[in-house]
Protein backbone atom coordinates (compact mmCIF):
# COMPACT_ATOMS: atom_id res chain seq x y z
CA UNK A 1 0.00 0.00 0.00
CA UNK A 2 2.86 1.80 0.95
CA UNK A 3 4.60 1.70 -2.26
CA UNK A 4 1.32 2.26 -3.96
CA UNK A 5 1.13 5.27 -2.87
CA UNK A 6 4.90 6.69 -3.62
CA UNK A 7 4.03 5.77 -7.51
CA UNK A 8 0.77 7.46 -7.39
CA UNK A 9 2.84 10.50 -6.04
CA UNK A 10 5.41 10.06 -8.65
CA UNK A 11 3.24 9.55 -11.18
CA UNK A 12 1.38 12.63 -10.41
CA UNK A 13 4.18 14.94 -10.42
CA UNK A 14 4.89 13.76 -13.71
CA UNK A 15 2.15 14.28 -15.27
CA UNK A 16 1.54 17.72 -13.99
CA UNK A 17 5.67 18.71 -14.85
CA UNK A 18 4.85 17.54 -18.41
CA UNK A 19 1.59 19.47 -18.68
CA UNK A 20 3.46 22.55 -17.15
CA UNK A 21 5.66 25.01 -20.09
CA UNK A 22 9.15 23.15 -19.57
CA UNK A 23 11.74 25.33 -18.63
CA UNK A 24 15.57 24.54 -18.28
CA UNK A 25 15.93 23.57 -14.39
CA UNK A 26 19.46 25.04 -15.06
CA UNK A 27 19.01 28.14 -17.36
CA UNK A 28 15.69 28.78 -17.40
CA UNK A 29 15.76 29.25 -21.02
CA UNK A 30 13.00 27.11 -22.93
CA UNK A 31 13.59 23.14 -22.80
CA UNK A 32 12.52 19.93 -24.13
CA UNK A 33 9.41 18.81 -22.70
CA UNK A 34 11.14 15.34 -22.03
CA UNK A 35 13.98 16.20 -19.61
CA UNK A 36 13.85 20.15 -18.44
CA UNK A 37 17.01 20.66 -20.04
CA UNK A 38 17.86 22.95 -22.71
CA UNK A 39 20.41 21.85 -25.20
CA UNK A 40 22.97 24.10 -24.06
CA UNK A 41 23.10 22.86 -20.69
CA UNK A 42 22.93 19.48 -21.83
CA UNK A 43 25.79 19.74 -24.18
CA UNK A 44 27.80 21.17 -21.41
CA UNK A 45 27.05 17.95 -19.47
CA UNK A 46 30.55 15.50 -19.80
CA UNK A 47 29.86 12.11 -21.86
CA UNK A 48 32.26 10.36 -19.25
CA UNK A 49 32.75 9.86 -15.60
CA UNK A 50 35.75 10.67 -14.06
CA UNK A 51 38.21 9.27 -11.36
CA UNK A 52 38.95 10.91 -7.96
CA UNK A 53 42.20 10.41 -6.70
CA UNK A 54 41.50 9.90 -3.12
CA UNK A 55 38.45 7.96 -2.57
CA UNK A 56 36.67 7.53 0.88
CA UNK A 57 38.10 5.21 3.49
CA UNK A 58 36.53 1.60 2.35
CA UNK A 59 36.22 2.29 -0.92
CA UNK A 60 38.21 0.93 -3.63
CA UNK A 61 38.14 3.75 -6.38
CA UNK A 62 35.34 6.68 -6.65
CA UNK A 63 33.83 8.30 -9.67
CA UNK A 64 31.64 11.01 -10.58
CA UNK A 65 29.75 13.24 -13.42
CA UNK A 66 30.24 16.70 -12.13
CA UNK A 67 32.18 18.71 -9.67
CA UNK A 68 29.55 19.60 -7.06
CA UNK A 69 30.19 23.11 -6.99
CA UNK A 70 28.69 24.67 -9.98
CA UNK A 71 26.22 22.50 -12.37
CA UNK A 72 26.55 19.15 -10.51
CA UNK A 73 25.24 20.90 -7.48
CA UNK A 74 22.61 23.16 -8.66
CA UNK A 75 21.21 19.52 -10.59
CA UNK A 76 21.38 17.45 -7.87
CA UNK A 77 19.81 20.03 -5.72
CA UNK A 78 17.14 20.90 -8.65
CA UNK A 79 15.91 17.13 -8.28
CA UNK A 80 15.90 16.12 -4.70
CA UNK A 81 13.78 19.60 -3.20
CA UNK A 82 12.62 20.45 -6.48
CA UNK A 83 10.44 16.66 -7.05
CA UNK A 84 10.90 17.05 -10.66
CA UNK A 85 10.84 13.41 -12.03
CA UNK A 86 11.35 14.72 -15.85
CA UNK A 87 14.93 15.91 -14.49
CA UNK A 88 15.10 12.91 -12.57
CA UNK A 89 14.84 10.36 -15.40
CA UNK A 90 16.92 12.63 -17.43
CA UNK A 91 19.63 12.89 -14.82
CA UNK A 92 19.34 9.09 -14.25
CA UNK A 93 19.74 8.78 -18.44
CA UNK A 94 22.79 10.80 -18.68
CA UNK A 95 24.69 9.17 -15.87
CA UNK A 96 24.07 5.78 -17.14
CA UNK A 97 25.42 6.79 -20.59
CA UNK A 98 28.65 8.36 -19.19
CA UNK A 99 29.17 5.53 -16.50
CA UNK A 100 27.82 2.46 -18.05
CA UNK A 101 31.19 1.30 -20.27
CA UNK A 102 34.26 2.30 -17.66
CA UNK A 103 32.40 0.27 -14.65
CA UNK A 104 32.01 -2.96 -16.48
CA UNK A 105 34.13 -4.44 -13.31
CA UNK A 106 31.59 -4.81 -11.01
CA UNK A 107 29.31 -7.40 -10.05
CA UNK A 108 25.93 -5.57 -9.03
CA UNK A 109 24.62 -1.75 -7.98
CA UNK A 110 24.26 -0.69 -4.23
CA UNK A 111 22.10 2.64 -3.74
CA UNK A 112 22.49 4.36 -1.05
CA UNK A 113 19.89 4.15 1.54
CA UNK A 114 17.78 6.94 2.73
CA UNK A 115 15.59 6.75 5.72
CA UNK A 116 12.05 5.60 5.11
CA UNK A 117 10.37 8.58 6.07
CA UNK A 118 12.81 10.53 3.75
CA UNK A 119 11.84 8.42 0.61
CA UNK A 120 8.13 8.97 2.05
CA UNK A 121 8.44 12.79 1.96
CA UNK A 122 10.04 13.20 -1.21
CA UNK A 123 8.24 10.43 -2.91
CA UNK A 124 11.71 9.26 -4.47
CA UNK A 125 15.07 8.32 -3.94
CA UNK A 126 18.09 9.53 -6.63
CA UNK A 127 20.29 6.91 -5.45
CA UNK A 128 17.82 4.32 -6.26
CA UNK A 129 16.49 6.06 -9.60
CA UNK A 130 20.56 6.45 -10.54
CA UNK A 131 21.38 2.60 -9.93
CA UNK A 132 17.95 1.24 -11.54
CA UNK A 133 18.63 2.71 -14.70
CA UNK A 134 22.42 2.23 -14.96
CA UNK A 135 21.56 -1.74 -13.94
CA UNK A 136 19.55 -1.97 -17.33
CA UNK A 137 22.15 -0.14 -19.00
CA UNK A 138 24.26 -2.57 -17.98
CA UNK A 139 22.78 -5.56 -17.94
CA UNK A 140 23.80 -6.31 -14.29
CA UNK A 141 21.32 -6.75 -11.02
CA UNK A 142 20.59 -3.82 -8.43
CA UNK A 143 20.66 -4.89 -4.59
CA UNK A 144 19.01 -3.48 -1.72
CA UNK A 145 21.79 -4.52 0.25
CA UNK A 146 21.31 -1.77 2.76
CA UNK A 147 18.98 0.52 4.97
CA UNK A 148 19.07 3.64 7.19
CA UNK A 149 18.17 4.09 10.37
CA UNK A 150 16.71 7.40 11.40
CA UNK A 151 19.63 9.76 11.47
CA UNK A 152 19.97 13.48 10.94
CA UNK A 153 20.42 14.97 7.40
CA UNK A 154 23.95 15.04 6.17
CA UNK A 155 23.60 18.41 4.67
CA UNK A 156 25.43 21.39 6.03
CA UNK A 157 27.22 18.98 8.56
CA UNK A 158 31.07 19.29 8.92
CA UNK A 159 32.88 16.25 8.09
CA UNK A 160 33.50 15.28 12.30
CA UNK A 161 29.56 15.71 12.35
CA UNK A 162 29.30 13.43 9.68
CA UNK A 163 31.28 10.39 10.45
CA UNK A 164 29.33 10.69 14.09
CA UNK A 165 25.97 11.30 12.57
CA UNK A 166 26.38 8.18 10.16
CA UNK A 167 27.88 6.15 12.43
CA UNK A 168 25.64 3.06 13.09
CA UNK A 169 22.94 4.37 11.06
CA UNK A 170 24.02 2.07 7.88
CA UNK A 171 22.40 -1.74 8.91
CA UNK A 172 22.53 -4.28 6.48
CA UNK A 173 19.52 -5.37 4.75
CA UNK A 174 19.48 -9.01 3.19
CA UNK A 175 22.54 -11.61 2.60
CA UNK A 176 25.55 -9.91 0.70
CA UNK A 177 27.26 -12.43 -1.86
CA UNK A 178 30.24 -13.66 -1.03
CA UNK A 179 33.22 -12.08 -2.83
CA UNK A 180 31.23 -9.96 -5.17
CA UNK A 181 32.92 -6.44 -6.29
CA UNK A 182 29.85 -3.77 -5.84
CA UNK A 183 29.48 -0.36 -6.88
CA UNK A 184 27.30 1.89 -4.30
CA UNK A 185 25.42 4.60 -5.93
CA UNK A 186 24.69 7.89 -4.95
CA UNK A 187 23.63 11.93 -5.62
CA UNK A 188 26.19 13.43 -4.56
CA UNK A 189 30.41 12.93 -2.33
CA UNK A 190 30.73 15.98 -0.03
CA UNK A 191 33.40 14.37 2.87
CA UNK A 192 32.57 10.53 1.76
CA UNK A 193 31.30 9.57 5.16
CA UNK A 194 28.35 8.42 4.35
CA UNK A 195 30.04 6.24 1.70
CA UNK A 196 32.56 5.02 3.69
CA UNK A 197 30.31 3.78 6.35
CA UNK A 198 28.24 2.07 3.47
CA UNK A 199 31.14 0.07 1.73
CA UNK A 200 32.32 -0.94 5.52
CA UNK A 201 29.18 -2.01 6.04
CA UNK A 202 29.26 -4.15 2.56
CA UNK A 203 32.90 -5.25 3.44
CA UNK A 204 31.94 -7.03 6.57
CA UNK A 205 28.90 -8.87 5.34
CA UNK A 206 31.15 -10.60 2.49
CA UNK A 207 31.99 -8.27 -0.80
CA UNK A 208 35.25 -8.63 -1.93
CA UNK A 209 35.46 -4.63 -2.85
CA UNK A 210 33.06 -1.56 -2.95
CA UNK A 211 33.61 1.05 -5.72
CA UNK A 212 31.64 4.89 -5.70
CA UNK A 213 29.93 6.71 -8.32
CA UNK A 214 28.02 10.05 -7.68
CA UNK A 215 26.32 12.06 -10.09
CA UNK A 216 28.44 15.24 -8.50
CA UNK A 217 31.07 15.06 -6.01
CA UNK A 218 33.46 17.32 -3.95
CA UNK A 219 36.49 15.34 -3.34
CA UNK A 220 39.49 15.65 -5.21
Amino acid sequence: MKRTVSMFRQDSAFVMDALLLPSCALCGEPASPASRLCSSCQDAIPRQVWAVDNAPANIRSSWFLLPYKGMGGQLVRCAKYGAQPLLIREMSRILARAAASSLGFVDALVPVPSTYMRNLRRGFSLPWAFSRTLARAMGLPCRRYLAHAHSLPQAGLARKERILNIAGAIKRRGSVESGSVLLLVDDVATTGATASTCASVLLDSGAAAVHLLTFASALS
